[in-house]
């Protein structure tokens, strides 16, 4: 496997690994046996990660305009912001918006694929929006695998970091 398959180095210059075994010797000498439990620990959504969301953007590219539009499409997701423990978030009319602010964005961005002569708009799109069903099944992943670090005290987490990742 290609180094680069089994490390997702993280803008913050920290790495997720995707197999602790494959790794170089002299970098195993410089992990605890806590970073390398974690790791493991983490493996499956790691995997997911690289597979589903790193090796994409290696392929893709994006752009900054496709990376804000593709924030703001996940953002204002209204299956998000339907209901938190059974309250609506939202009424009809507010969803509403949120639908046309959508739309709107995927209108420019494909408006923006056929002013910088972007050779097939369509398919660039669609490769596009296909990052995000990736990204939320990790974002799910992610919160269990923090849910592990909690539970087995791998991790800590302030009062405000909890509340929000956690409830309560």
């Amino acid at each position: 496997m290609p180094a680069h398959d089994n490390v997702w180095f993280l803008s913050d210059r920290t790495c997720l690994v995707r197999n602790v075994d494959a790794i170089p010797e002299e970098i195993k000498l410089h992990l605890t046996p806590k970073t390398s439990m974690a790791q493991q620990l983490l493996y499956p959504l790691t995997a997911v990660l690289i597979d589903e969301i790193a090796q994409p953007l290696r392929r893709l590219r994006p752009t900054p305009e496709e990376v804000a539009a593709l924030k703001v499409l996940m953002l204002m997701k209204p299956t998000i912001i339907r209901e938190s423990e059974g309250i609506p978030l939202a009424n009809p009319e507010e969803l509403r918006i949120l639908s046309d602010v959508r739309d709107k964005v995927l209108t420019g961005l494909h408006a923006y694929y056929f002013t910088s002569g972007e050779e097939n708009p369509e398919e660039r799109l669609s490769d596009l929006l296909m990052l995000s069903g990736g990204v939320a099944i990790c974002a799910a992943q992610e919160l269990e695998g923090l849910h592990l670090l909690r539970f087995f005290d791998m991790a800590r987490f302030d009062d405000d970091c909890s509340k929000l990742l956690f409830g309560g």
